[in-house]
């Protein structure tokens, strides 16, 4: 439990993690972040020099599962002074990031929401799921398999979205309305 000084409401985090260390990796089998609201696991290995403080590649899957609406109370208890837009809906999130180095690897994604509105300005549900590879420090592509959005005005379909990113910028998509 986390509790603010001069308050009697409480944060209530579990955390728990399994993990194996040496000088050239670290290997975490179970971490996992829960509040009432907002859950939120990894797993992966870490490699690198360790001693010399050296990352040469990591593999990392994560999942985060949130409750929007309740940010605005964790966020009073970290710092009052953060201003957050009013938030409503539910969020999930899976990733897969396999780095070769710090400036070249590949995010695996998907994304999803439900109901989701920023200070009542309705977004709705959304889906997507793709990649994000990054080749070199200032070259990435990022592709979506297909992006969907739907609320009361309507939808629409993105398929075949692909952005990439380097000395010149592309960008191509299918859109489905």
């Amino acid at each position: 439990n986390i509790k603010k000084n001069k308050q009697k409401n409480k944060l209530n985090l579990s955390f728990s993690t399994r993990f194996l260390i040496n000088n050239e990796s670290l290997l975490l089998t179970n971490l996992s972040i829960k509040e009432k609201h907002i859950e939120f696991k990894s797993n992966g290995k870490i490699s690198g020099d360790f001693l010399h403080s050296k990352i040469s590649s990591f593999k990392v899957k994560s999942n985060l599962n949130a409750n929007l609406s309740h940010l605005e109370q964790i966020k009073n208890y970290i710092n009052q002074d953060i201003q957050l837009p009013k938030l409503t809906g539910k969020i999930s999130l899976n990733t897969l990031v396999d780095n070769q180095s710090l400036n070249k690897g590949r995010i695996k994604f998907e994304f999803g929401s439900k109901k989701v509105a920023v200070n009542n300005f309705i977004i709705g549900d959304l889906h997507t799921d793709g990649t994000l590879n990054r080749y070199s420090k200032n070259k990435f592509e990022v592709n979506l398999k297909k992006l969907k959005l739907k609320n009361s005005s309507g939808h629409i379909t993105l398929d075949k979205f692909n952005l990439n990113i380097a000395e010149k910028t592309n960008f191509s998509t299918d859109l489905v309305i």
